[in-house]
């Protein structure tokens, strides 16, 4: 439910509005500083700035409840960190260069399963999908342009902002999460089906359809179908592999015959790039990052195929019309079976050495393995103790160039490297 009434509500929206109405959406200002539990909201987990984490020097904090998704943003020179639980309730924390306090917000609870979002400029606020209208499954996006964009329980996709609200007739994937281009192209996955029965991201539904939306004329302006495939997955990943400026779309696809690859959609929606599959069905791959992560600052993108069964971080390049196997290393899961929590990795300049290291579990975890690419090959060079099992996505923050991690174990606990 969205709360409405609070002092900072009021400093972040555009016109304050009673209490009376929960599904009556805030009206966004323009301008303002968004995080998504997958950072950014072009659904790339890469964080741009540089750490300088040591395995023993963090930060522990007792919490209530069994933490299921955070979310960070910068706040000054402080980090505000929001933890939802298992149960939807809300908590708020501030980090500071030395400290960790517990900070006020202006929501209390979410629909179990909800992944809150925060916005940023005159304080911090909590959003949430609308919640009469919008799906308990998906996420909010706020708009640098002002307002709100979310999926609707009944599959549109619906934009409010100064306008109004307006309703965008999709059959979008209600567990589906919006991603934003560059050049403002909003990414949905529509068409669910149940011709591919994996089931392994949270049901048995999976999108057959991709759509690009543009926020500025709130027309399709693009979109593929596939006729036996599906997008496996929740979310697609906006990132420019090729260098020409342009966001290219990043997906996983699946079938039961060769099961998952790596597809690279252009800004018409068109096949620019695939992997190769993985030979049989039942099997996925999850897309985590594009980023500088080559020995030489080449910008790779990486997943992890398999990360239920001996999962192996893999690294490819995009050459012509092929996504080119570089280099990989076995061991490691960012994600658990069943769960809609697609944000266990997270992609960052670990250690300050100029060079972007993967941040990923290994397969009990129990512990973060920071990965960086040497030559042809992968290195762990560091490995971060949990002290017990993640039960969160990871969250990396950026804060005047300096970038603070955050994680969430099952046993109630949250682990803060700055």
């Amino acid at each position: 439910m969205v709360r409405r009434g609070l002092a900072l509500a009021c400093l972040l929206v555009v016109a304050c509005v009673p209490s009376t109405n929960p599904d009556e959406a805030l009206l966004i200002e323009p301008g303002l500083r968004f995080a998504t539990t997958y950072g950014d909201a072009d659904g790339n987990r890469y964080v741009t700035g540089a750490g300088s984490i040591q395995p023993g020097e963090f930060v522990e904090q007792a919490v209530a409840g069994t933490p299921a998704w955070l979310v960070g943003i910068a706040d000054g020179s402080d980090v505000v960190l929001v933890m939802a639980d298992t149960d939807g309730a809300l908590s708020g924390f501030t980090i500071g260069a030395d400290s960790v306090s517990d900070r006020e917000l202006n929501l209390a609870v979410a629909a179990p399963g909800t992944p809150p979002a925060l916005v940023a400029g005159r304080g911090v606020l909590v959003i949430l999908p609308p919640a009469a209208s919008g799906s308990p499954d998906s996420n909010a996006l706020a708009l640098k342009s002002g307002g709100l964009a979310f999926v609707g329980s009944d599959g549109a996709v619906i934009v409010t902002d100064e306008v109004g609200n307006r309703r965008i007739e999709l059959n979008a994937l209600t567990d589906g999460r919006l991603t934003l281009s560059s050049d403002r192209r909003l990414g949905v996955l529509v068409d669910p089906t149940d011709r591919y029965d994996h089931g392994v991201v949270g049901d048995r539904f999976e999108a057959s359809g991709v759509v690009f939306v543009s926020l500025d004329t709130q027309e399709i302006v693009s979109a593929l179908s596939l006729e036996s495939d599906v997008f496996e997955g929740m979310l697609g990943m906006f990132a420019d592999l090729d260098g020409d400026q342009v966001d290219e779309y990043i997906m996983t696809v699946s079938n039961a015959e060769t099961g998952a690859r790596l597809v690279v959609l252009d800004d018409n929606a068109e096949l620019a790039a695939e992997s190769d599959p993985i030979g049989q069905g039942g099997r996925w791959r999850h897309q985590i990052a594009a980023a500088p992560f080559g020995p030489n600052g080449e910008v790779e993108l990486v997943d992890v195929r398999t990360p239920h069964i001996g999962g192996v971080v893999e690294y490819f390049t995009m050459r012509n019309s092929q996504l080119e196997l570089v280099a990989s290393l076995e061991g490691f899961s960012s994600h658990t079976v069943g769960s809609r929590n697609l944000d266990m990795a997270v992609a960052f300049d670990v250690d300050g050495d100029g060079q972007v290291e993967l941040v990923v579990p290994n397969m009990p975890k129990d512990e973060l393995a920071v990965l960086r690419r040497v030559g042809d090959t992968v290195e762990v060079v560091m490995t971060l103790p949990l002290g017990g099992v993640l039960s969160t996505n990871l969250v990396a923050v950026e804060v005047a160039g300096h970038v603070v991690l955050a994680a969430g174990t099952a046993d109630g606990r949250l682990l803060i490297w700055r």
